[in-house]
């Protein structure tokens, strides 16, 4: 063997030698604890997710050179080259990124592979204030788009995999599009921000925010601002992904798509990643204040099953299958109720176990927790409600019960006429007008009777007509009497006993007029109280303070005859009946009128305290029933029939 072949021998096991430690440095800076990325991101399946969402899997160094190491390593001889000395070009610099221009925008434009194959060139004239870049700039953002191209490696597996490739490639290169324009001018060092995008079937993009940020507020807001510009992707879901045979989608049963993404500011490398992620919180869905939630669940069976179906479609849900739900609740209800709750990505709301009571009642708190979950406010299934109802020809009693109609308990048996029910606030007592004898003598009279003892007492018993009983927060009571022979509206003051002061000296007149006034209803600060009132043989709401003073009108275009109003305890709607020939309505209008809105057919309002629900009566062919409706959805739920005809309802303060 001659000294020239044992030299070039030599020479290309140094070579060899120099690549493997090349190898092991890039893997060392580039991929940072590996064992936390999860390849999780899937259109239809876990496995499929995994594939997609993990463009940077760690694999073990193979002796066969590859491109990313063609482009680092220098052609000098090995023996001046050596692992210590390459390793600053593998990390990237404050040098290499911080330039001299006071104002620098990293613009990276790349060509979008769409599923069809067609290439979308981005427009040129998206961003106009985007400042221009000089040619040292522009020769960086080519870098970082090489770089770029190359981390967003997807692979697909299955059926259609060339489809949701591009589709993912697609999302890549809207957000990134949106983010370009506005990167920080000055940046000290790569930072991460990780987002989650959740994205329907149809393109449209549901929920956008930053799950971890980078700890820079100005890249965060550039993040942000990226994330807000987006709301849709533009193309809906391939045609693969609605194969119902592909095994993976059944698993996952998922009607949307999450995508986790990176922003790597400087080494701009766009990953994805997605699934269950146990540090994020329940993802709320599209706007489930005004709109129904598609909600599954499952595991319930018998009365708790039937509890949950009203309770959550009363409160603004839909119960739908499991592939079309943005949230699922599944648990049981063997020997006591459990519930878990999560989003569609699989991100935990709760995790309960209900004791005490019986079924119903767990059933009824897991309701309540679930709402409070998505909605952030306070569920209404543990509440009650008040309403007369019909026992005799010429006889009501007054009634209290489950705001479903459940448990319902008599809390008068006087065998004649009542009308009006109400609430106190506190709901420890409730007023109502009962046309009872006393000495003989029949006549209305306004009774306040105490829940806790069942005692009862005369609040108002002038010659002709008493009823009302509208409780103020502060404790004034609101009456319509005909003391002055019209029935006008007339306030107790707190503490006022009719007893002491059958005159009537100590009320106060809150109207005067030639016509009669009906329904008062207080505002939810007590500052106002609300009635109807004719003016020139037409009915019409007004208001008045409770200070006194001139009534106002409260215009209600659209709507006829209004009666019966009821104040929204957010103080922003009053809801009242509107009767045209002999069918009735009921409308919501604001508080200081405008548009009425027509919510459902039937009559006498009222609120739930979530102020989203009303519970009103309607006439059937023979009886009169209750129905409860969510008033954005106008969903309605029936309560189960009573006895006799049941009208008049008033919900628990």
């Amino acid at each position: 063997m001659s000294r020239l072949l044992k030299k070039c021998i030599f020479l290309s096991i140094g070579l060899h030698i120099l690549l493997a430690a090349v190898l092991l440095i890039c893997t060392a800076f580039f991929v940072a604890k590996p064992e936390k990325i999860r390849p999780t991101l899937s259109m239809i399946a876990p496995d499929v997710l995994d594939n997609l969402l993990n463009p940077q899997r760690v694999t073990t160094p193979k002796p066969t050179p590859q491109p990313p190491v063609r482009r680092i390593v220098t052609p000098t001889p090995p023996r001046k080259v050596t692992p210590k000395k390459q390793s600053p070009e593998l990390k990237p610099t404050k040098s290499k990124v911080t330039p001299k221009p006071k104002r620098k925008t990293i613009k990276i434009a790349q060509n979008t592979q769409t599923s069809e194959g067609a290439t979308v060139r981005p427009k040129k004239n998206t961003h106009p204030k985007t400042p221009s870049v000089s040619a040292k700039q522009l020769n960086t953002i080519k870098s970082m788009r090489s770089q770029l191209s190359a981390a967003i490696n997807v692979n697909i597996a299955g059926a259609n995999a060339a489809a949701f490739t591009s589709y993912a490639n697609l999302v890549v290169g809207v957000y990134r599009r949106a983010w370009e324009p506005l990167i920080p001018s000055e940046l000290a060092r790569s930072r991460i921000a990780k987002v989650s995008v959740t994205i329907r079937r149809d393109g449209r993009v549901l929920s956008a925010r930053i799950i971890s940020r980078t700890g820079d507020a100005a890249l965060d807001r550039s993040v942000q601002r990226a994330l807000d510009r987006v709301s849709r992707i533009g193309k809906p879901f391939p045609s693969g992904s609605k194969d119902k045979r592909r095994k993976l989608m059944r698993k996952t049963r998922l009607p949307l798509f999450v995508w986790a993404l990176l922003f790597a500011v400087i080494n701009p490398f766009l990953h994805a990643g997605a699934g269950p992620n146990p540090d994020v919180a329940l993802q709320v869905l599209g706007d489930v204040h005004n709109k129904l939630i598609p909600i599954a669940v499952k595991g319930y069976d018998g009365e708790v099953a039937q509890v949950l179906k009203f309770d959550l479609e009363v409160m603004g849900c839909k119960i739908v299958p499991e592939g079309g739900a943005d949230y699922l609740l599944s648990g049981g209800n063997r020997n006591s109720v459990n519930g878990i709750l999560k989003d569609a990505a699989g991100n935990s709301g709760f995790n309960k176990r209900y004791n005490g009571g019986n079924l119903r009642q767990q059933a009824h708190a897991l309701s309540n927790d679930v709402i409070k979950a998505i909605t952030g406010r306070d569920g209404i299934a543990h509440t009650r409600i008040l309403y007369k109802m019909k026992t005799g020809p010429r006889a009501y009693e007054v009634f209290v019960s489950d705001y479903d109609g459940h448990q319902p308990v008599a809390l008068t048996g006087d065998n004649t006429i009542v009308e009006s029910p109400l609430w106190a606030p506190g709901n420890g007592e409730v007023f109502y007008t009962s046309w009872m004898m006393i000495g003989g003598v029949v006549n209305t009279t306004v009774i306040q009777h105490k829940m806790n003892n069942g005692a009862r007492t005369v609040f108002s018993r002038f010659k002709g007509l008493n009823t009302g009983g509208a409780v103020s927060p502060q404790g004034e009571v609101a009456m319509v009497l005909s003391r002055a022979v019209n029935p006008d509206i007339w306030l107790a003051p707190v503490g006022w006993d009719f007893l002491k002061d059958k005159q009537g000296k100590h009320l106060k007149q809150m109207c005067r007029t030639n016509e009669s006034e009906s329904g008062p209803a207080w505002s939810p600060d007590g500052r106002w109280l609300c009635f109807a009132t004719r003016s020139k043989g037409r009915r019409m709401l007004v208001k008045v303070a409770a200070a006194g003073g001139n009534m106002i009108k409260i215009s209600t275009p659209g709507a006829i005859n209004p009666t019966d109003p009821a104040w929204s305890p957010d103080g922003k709607l009053i809801a009242f009946t509107s009767q045209t020939g002999k069918f009735f309505n009921i409308f919501v209008v604001p508080v200081n009128g405008g548009k009425a809105e027509l919510i459902v057919a039937g009559e006498g309002p009222s609120w739930a305290q979530n102020s989203r629900n009303l519970i009103f009566t309607r006439r059937g062919v023979n009886k009169r029933m209750l129905a409860i409706v969510d008033v954005p959805t106008k969903q309605v739920k029936m309560l189960p029939a009573f006895l006799g005809s049941a009208s008049q309802p008033d919900w628990q303060k």
